[in-house]
């Protein structure tokens, strides 16, 4: 199991989640839950557009390496240029959890050290897994988004109309 921030705020942005649902289905596994869509100002020191996030439960039997790999395979899919840390993107996808396994690599660092300080990924964790507690902090999703310093606060997306 597997829990995943998406998000991005270049191009169609809920189009960009579309996409990145579909291959996660396709390469990764099945999706078992998914929080609505929300939408947060930008989060960090160079973008500077607002963001959609969504998070997704998912049933994958990959590898975490393998899981790595095909996010960042999904990610250049969707035209995603990594350039400056925290800059502006058409597709983002985070590992947050896998079960409650603690992995330290250079590459790859599980649970994602951020999840605690952004309320961008708490408010749509805690609507599909307020109760899951992080394996280091020892601490639920809901307690950790209660403790939460984060002032860029996200909100239920609606798409506009046309």
């Amino acid at each position: 199991m597997a829990i995943l921030l998406l998000g991005g705020n270049l191009g169609n942005r809920e189009a960009y989640l579309r996409f990145a649902l579909f291959h996660l289905k396709k390469n990764v596994g099945k999706v078992l839950q998914m929080s609505k869509v929300y939408e947060s100002g930008a989060w960090g020191e160079v973008a500077n557009k607002p963001f959609l996030n969504q998070v997704v439960k998912i049933s994958t039997r990959l590898s975490p390496q393998e899981l790595l790999e095909a996010i960042l395979f999904i990610e250049k899919l969707a035209g995603r240029k990594r350039t400056l840390k925290w800059s502006n993107r058409t597709l983002d996808i985070d590992i947050l959890y896998l079960e409650d396994k603690v992995i330290n690599e250079p590459c790859l660092k599980v649970p994602h050290p951020e999840i605690q300080n952004r309320a961008f990924t708490l408010v749509p964790l805690a609507e599909i897994q307020p109760n899951f507690v992080h394996p280091i902090l020892k601490q639920t999703t809901r307690n950790l988004l209660i403790n939460c310093a984060d002032n860029v606060c996200p909100k239920e997306y609606k798409k506009r109309g046309v």
